[in-house]
C-alpha cells in the first residue's frame, strides 16, 4: 500500500498529529492505528468483521 492511507501512524509521521496519544486506534484504544493494526491485529475490528460474516 506504500503507506498512502491516512492512518494515524502516517499522519503522525508527517507531522499532522503531534502527540502519540492522538495516534491511538479509535476502535480498541490500545495500540497505534497502523494499516496492519486496523486490518489484522485489532481485536475490536476483527469481532466486527466476524459479526458481518455471520
Amino acid at each position: 500500500m506504500r503507506n498512502r492511507l491516512p492512518t494515524k501512524d502516517n499522519l503522525r509521521m508527517h507531522g499532522i498529529i503531534v502527540e502519540e496519544s492522538e495516534a491511538v486506534c479509535p476502535f480498541c484504544h490500545q495500540q497505534c492505528e497502523t494499516l496492519n493494526h486496523i486490518s489484522i491485529t485489532c481485536e475490536v475490528v476483527h469481532k466486527l468483521w466476524m459479526e458481518c460474516y455471520r
